[in-house]
Protein backbone atom coordinates (compact mmCIF):
# COMPACT_ATOMS: atom_id res chain seq x y z
CA UNK A 1 0.00 0.00 0.00
CA UNK A 2 2.83 2.39 0.54
CA UNK A 3 4.36 1.67 -2.57
CA UNK A 4 1.19 2.82 -4.34
CA UNK A 5 1.02 5.96 -2.18
CA UNK A 6 4.58 6.41 -2.90
CA UNK A 7 4.10 5.76 -7.01
CA UNK A 8 0.98 7.95 -6.77
CA UNK A 9 2.91 11.04 -5.18
CA UNK A 10 6.10 10.45 -7.58
CA UNK A 11 3.66 10.39 -10.30
CA UNK A 12 1.49 13.93 -9.75
CA UNK A 13 4.84 15.17 -8.80
CA UNK A 14 6.54 14.53 -12.16
CA UNK A 15 3.16 15.54 -14.23
CA UNK A 16 3.35 19.16 -12.13
CA UNK A 17 7.27 19.74 -12.66
CA UNK A 18 7.10 18.81 -16.39
CA UNK A 19 3.75 21.13 -17.01
CA UNK A 20 5.23 23.66 -15.33
CA UNK A 21 7.49 24.37 -18.25
CA UNK A 22 4.96 23.83 -20.84
CA UNK A 23 2.62 25.77 -21.92
CA UNK A 24 -1.14 24.54 -21.83
CA UNK A 25 -3.02 24.71 -24.74
CA UNK A 26 -2.55 24.00 -28.61
CA UNK A 27 -4.15 26.30 -31.54
CA UNK A 28 -5.86 24.32 -33.90
CA UNK A 29 -7.29 25.20 -37.82
CA UNK A 30 -10.96 25.49 -37.51
CA UNK A 31 -11.41 22.23 -39.47
CA UNK A 32 -8.62 20.60 -37.87
CA UNK A 33 -10.50 21.19 -33.94
CA UNK A 34 -14.28 20.27 -35.97
CA UNK A 35 -12.38 16.66 -36.93
CA UNK A 36 -10.36 16.31 -33.48
CA UNK A 37 -13.35 17.42 -31.09
CA UNK A 38 -16.64 17.22 -33.03
CA UNK A 39 -18.97 19.84 -34.13
CA UNK A 40 -20.42 22.60 -31.61
CA UNK A 41 -22.87 22.31 -29.99
CA UNK A 42 -23.41 25.49 -28.48
CA UNK A 43 -21.40 28.87 -28.28
CA UNK A 44 -21.07 31.93 -26.59
CA UNK A 45 -19.56 35.07 -27.86
CA UNK A 46 -17.14 37.75 -26.03
CA UNK A 47 -15.68 40.92 -27.49
CA UNK A 48 -11.61 39.83 -27.80
CA UNK A 49 -11.32 43.89 -26.54
CA UNK A 50 -13.29 42.53 -22.90
CA UNK A 51 -10.96 39.64 -22.86
CA UNK A 52 -7.53 41.10 -23.65
CA UNK A 53 -8.77 43.30 -20.61
CA UNK A 54 -10.26 40.23 -18.55
CA UNK A 55 -6.75 38.54 -19.05
CA UNK A 56 -5.02 41.33 -17.41
CA UNK A 57 -6.05 39.59 -13.81
CA UNK A 58 -3.74 37.04 -14.01
CA UNK A 59 -0.43 36.30 -14.80
CA UNK A 60 0.04 32.67 -16.24
CA UNK A 61 -3.15 30.86 -16.32
CA UNK A 62 -6.77 31.17 -17.21
CA UNK A 63 -9.48 28.76 -16.47
CA UNK A 64 -12.68 29.16 -18.46
CA UNK A 65 -16.42 27.14 -18.47
CA UNK A 66 -19.64 28.33 -20.15
CA UNK A 67 -22.75 27.86 -17.87
CA UNK A 68 -26.09 28.59 -18.65
CA UNK A 69 -25.75 30.28 -21.75
CA UNK A 70 -22.71 32.65 -19.95
CA UNK A 71 -19.08 32.34 -19.71
CA UNK A 72 -17.17 32.27 -15.96
CA UNK A 73 -13.47 33.15 -16.31
CA UNK A 74 -10.99 32.28 -13.49
CA UNK A 75 -7.29 33.07 -13.21
CA UNK A 76 -4.78 32.27 -10.91
CA UNK A 77 -5.83 30.94 -7.85
CA UNK A 78 -9.29 30.48 -9.07
CA UNK A 79 -10.26 34.11 -8.83
CA UNK A 80 -12.81 35.24 -10.45
CA UNK A 81 -12.30 37.68 -13.09
CA UNK A 82 -15.29 37.57 -14.84
CA UNK A 83 -18.02 38.23 -14.40
CA UNK A 84 -17.47 40.17 -11.34
CA UNK A 85 -19.99 38.70 -8.99
CA UNK A 86 -19.92 34.65 -10.39
CA UNK A 87 -20.25 32.24 -7.36
CA UNK A 88 -17.68 29.38 -8.26
CA UNK A 89 -17.19 26.28 -6.01
CA UNK A 90 -13.93 24.99 -5.17
CA UNK A 91 -14.81 21.27 -6.92
CA UNK A 92 -16.38 23.20 -9.76
CA UNK A 93 -14.40 21.84 -13.03
CA UNK A 94 -12.93 24.40 -15.42
CA UNK A 95 -10.96 24.24 -19.12
CA UNK A 96 -7.45 25.35 -17.77
CA UNK A 97 -5.06 27.04 -20.25
CA UNK A 98 -1.92 28.88 -20.03
CA UNK A 99 -2.94 32.78 -20.51
CA UNK A 100 0.17 33.17 -23.44
CA UNK A 101 -1.56 30.47 -25.22
CA UNK A 102 -5.14 32.79 -25.46
CA UNK A 103 -2.93 35.61 -26.26
CA UNK A 104 -1.43 33.92 -28.77
CA UNK A 105 -4.77 32.90 -30.07
CA UNK A 106 -5.83 36.33 -30.30
CA UNK A 107 -3.03 37.69 -32.56
CA UNK A 108 -4.29 35.35 -35.09
CA UNK A 109 -7.19 37.65 -36.20
CA UNK A 110 -8.34 40.88 -36.30
CA UNK A 111 -11.86 39.77 -35.32
CA UNK A 112 -13.86 41.85 -32.81
CA UNK A 113 -15.26 38.47 -31.44
CA UNK A 114 -14.32 35.51 -29.92
CA UNK A 115 -16.75 32.51 -29.18
CA UNK A 116 -16.04 29.81 -26.49
CA UNK A 117 -18.06 26.95 -27.95
CA UNK A 118 -19.13 23.38 -25.94
CA UNK A 119 -18.90 20.22 -27.78
CA UNK A 120 -19.25 16.97 -26.69
CA UNK A 121 -16.58 16.80 -24.20
CA UNK A 122 -14.83 20.00 -24.69
CA UNK A 123 -15.11 23.61 -24.45
CA UNK A 124 -12.74 25.39 -27.16
CA UNK A 125 -12.39 29.29 -28.22
CA UNK A 126 -12.15 29.97 -31.48
CA UNK A 127 -11.44 33.10 -32.77
CA UNK A 128 -11.02 34.05 -36.63
CA UNK A 129 -9.71 30.65 -38.49
CA UNK A 130 -8.43 28.97 -35.16
CA UNK A 131 -9.44 27.08 -32.32
CA UNK A 132 -7.70 27.07 -28.85
CA UNK A 133 -7.87 23.54 -27.10
CA UNK A 134 -5.71 20.57 -25.28
CA UNK A 135 -6.91 22.16 -21.92
CA UNK A 136 -5.99 20.32 -18.54
CA UNK A 137 -9.25 20.11 -16.33
CA UNK A 138 -9.01 21.52 -12.92
CA UNK A 139 -9.77 20.03 -11.19
CA UNK A 140 -8.10 17.52 -10.44
CA UNK A 141 -5.52 19.14 -12.64
CA UNK A 142 -5.18 22.06 -10.93
CA UNK A 143 -1.20 21.29 -9.55
CA UNK A 144 0.08 23.94 -11.52
CA UNK A 145 -2.33 26.85 -10.21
Amino acid sequence: MRQRIFFLFCLVFLISVTCKSQEIGKIYSKADAQAAFGVVKDSVSLSADDLRKILTGTENFVMMKVVNGKVIILGDGRKVLYPPNAKVDATDPFSFFSKSKVLELLKLSDSSTLSFELRKYWITISYGMSTLEDSLICPPWCVLD
